[in-house]
């Protein structure tokens, strides 16, 4: 940045200190506009960015919002690429929000100070905003993110990956608890096929959902729960994810830590599409192991149900009786895992519909099914 701008950036930034928000505001923006004119598009978004976060420093969420936009309108109209250098500048600003007044303790256990006042919080028209400055750096995201990366950048840990790519494998798995559910069904797995690459886009976009769920997360925790949900499915931090819904399953009723593992494992796949199926199984893949590692294995129908679930999934590329298993076991846990919560089944038939290209009833994402897929591509 040449030394004419690193003065000028000095000198509003003594301006914002000093409080004269709406003249920094101004000055930002034309500092901005000039670099733009001079075709110094490296300067002008860098301007943008530093002013975004020095206003949200200094508590002014709808500057902040307002210099964020015009960077992604700006990546927009460029049709800049989404790579790790443009999305970092995003991240910077999303990472800027102000976090809600809460103590540690409170954090660590995703605790509000104050219930009531946390929830009118996480539905305030500040919040709005930052979610509006999300959902336009998501879409530019998708649009421009560039083609190419390896298994870990999509989030394939090595372990998985290593098991996708073997050339045989076969495994016995028990299906239910209870004798009268109990069977073994042995898989032998075809020849497998080299993983292919996915989209950039979604790497891109996966970071920005999990920036702003973390800060949902961590000002608001179970209060802002279901507006960091969509965030979460669409995320690469399974580890946060994970800690968000032990939080949570704590806090509600006993014995429900296994349900609540299963919607969120379900809502992840079904959030899968094209160009981030494979991305979105392996996600899933390590929420659940997350998850397992903060208490013992969840040793239970729903436990187990969650596990085969994955197991038919993760095997899809790789054998072709891998939807029987699938269908096996919803047809075995119907009545005691499906029936514990109504959304169970419709998440299900997502599923099966992207992953095995099956669909049932012979409509296209009707009725609860419809309602459901709505809800989770519908980010706020």
């Amino acid at each position: 940045m040449p030394p004419s701008v690193e003065k000028t950036l000095a000198r509003i930034r003594e301006s914002v200190e000093s409080g004269a928000y709406y003249e920094a505001q101004q000055m930002y923006k034309t500092s901005y506009h000039r670099s733009k004119a001079r075709q110094q598009f490296a300067d002008a978004v860098a301007i943008l960015q530093e002013g975004a976060v020095t206003q949200l420093a200094h508590g002014q969420p709808t500057c902040g919002v307002e210099l964020g936009m015009l960077l992604i309108e700006a990546y927009v109209a460029a049709s800049t690429p989404a790579d790790a250098d443009t999305v970092s500048r995003v991240l910077a600003i999303i990472r800027a929000f102000p976090l809600t007044a809460r103590t540690s303790a409170d954090a660590n256990q995703g605790q509000a100070t104050s219930s009531s006042s946390s929830s009118q919080a996480v539905a305030s028209p500040v919040v709005d905003e930052y979610a509006r400055l999300v959902a336009a750096a998501v879409k530019w995201a998708n649009k421009y993110g560039l083609m190419g990366g390896d298994p870990a950048a999509v989030g394939l840990n090595c372990e998985h990956a290593s098991l996708l790519s073997s050339t045989r494998f076969t495994f016995t798995c028990v299906i239910g608890l209870r004798k009268d559910l109990g069977c073994r069904l042995a898989v032998a797995l075809d020849d497998a096929f080299p993983l292919q690459s996915k989209n950039g886009a979604v790497v891109s976009a996966r970071r920005i959902h999990s920036a702003f769920a973390s800060y949902l997360w961590r000002s608001f925790g179970t209060d802002g729960i279901g507006r960091a949900l969509p965030h979460f499915i669409r995320g690469e931090d399974a580890e946060e994810f994970a800690e968000a819904l032990y939080s949570c399953a704590r806090q509600g009723p006993s014995g429900e830590a296994d349900l609540w593992l299963l919607r969120a494992v379900l809502q992840v796949l079904a959030a899968a599409s094209g160009s981030s199926s494979t991305a979105q199984m392996s996600y899933a893949r390590a929420l659940y192991d997350a998850f397992i590692a903060k208490d013992s294995p969840l040793d239970t129908p729903t436990g187990h149900f969650t596990e085969l679930v994955l197991l038919a999934v993760e095997h899809t590329p790789i054998s072709p009786r891998a939807h029987d298993m699938f269908a096996l076991v919803r047809e075995r846990y119907s009545d005691g895992v499906l029936r514990r919560d109504e959304s169970l089944g419709a998440l299900m038939e997502r599923v099966e519909g992207l992953f095995f290209n099956m669909r049932r009833g012979g409509s296209a994402l009707g009725g609860l099914l419809g309602d459901l897929f709505r809800t989770l591509t519908e980010v706020q």
